[in-house]
């Protein structure tokens, strides 16, 4: 419990913008410049009868442009249950902020933590600068890629672990329709002094209006670990579908 309480406090960190307003990965959120845009959503789904499932999604989003700066942040909290046994219970944050240089060049720090019980992940922390470009930007589209380096501090099956890991980065958002888009990301993460020994994440996320400030919102969100704990499966995959309040 002492462990779920510090890691807990160790997302809003992370992600103080949440608070006080993360990657790229928040860039749905629908932006006007020198004003926050905030989000929640929330997903739950439930089964009685032969089995007994629950699956519960919160999550949360803020952002903001003004300037020649840029910062966004995204937390979800993931918890599932078959049969009264937890099968999914985990924490992410992570928050991003953008020094534009030109129209299309930006330095950034970006930070994102994990907390997972099943995968017996206390804490995974990575926080780092680097270099992005927007490839494209327009009215509809809007695809950028960004490289640098990130400091890591772990604790996975009770091993500890600490370094610098090479970061490669990509996001796409599409405007799909007047009421609908979709946004992408995907992120290489291997160890400066072991490439074999590497994170992949990879995410990509649908949503359309069903009113003014309410929208559905399907999401795949991949997290692959190519050295996992001893009997640990190395790639998680979460697909989640829920309502988005957007003030």
């Amino acid at each position: 419990m002492i462990k779920k309480i510090y890691n807990l406090l160790a997302m809003i960190v992370c992600g103080v913008a949440l608070t006080a307003g993360g990657s790229a990965f928040a860039a749905d959120v629908e932006m006007e410049e020198g004003v926050w845009a905030f989000a929640i959503d929330f997903g739950l789904n439930l089964a009685d009868g032969n089995s007994d499932t629950v699956a519960l999604t919160l999550g949360a989003e803020a952002a903001k442009n003004w300037a020649q700066n840029e910062f966004f942040s995204r937390a979800d909290y993931r918890y599932g249950e078959t049969n009264s046994k937890t099968s999914t219970e985990n924490i992410e944050a992570v928050a991003q902020y953008n020094r534009l240089f030109s129209d299309v060049d930006y330095g950034y720090l970006t930070s994102t933590f994990r907390w997972d019980d099943i995968a017996k992940m206390d804490s995974r922390w990575y926080i780092g600068p680097g270099y992005g470009r927007y490839l494209v930007q327009n009215d509809t589209t809007e695809v950028a890629g960004e490289i640098g380096v990130s400091f890591f501090t772990e604790d996975v099956a009770n091993r500890t672990d600490d370094g610098v890991a090479l970061r490669i980065g990509q996001r796409w958002t599409q405007v799909l329709s007047e009421t609908a888009h979709l946004s992408q990301y995907l992120e290489y993460l291997p160890q400066l002094d072991d490439f074999g020994d590497y994170l992949l994440n990879a995410g990509i996320a649908v949503e359309a209006a069903i009113n003014s400030m309410v929208n559905l919102r399907i999401a795949i969100d991949d997290r692959f670990d190519k050295t996992p704990g001893v009997g640990l499966k190395d790639n998680d995959l979460f697909i989640t579908a829920g309502l988005v309040y957007r003030p």
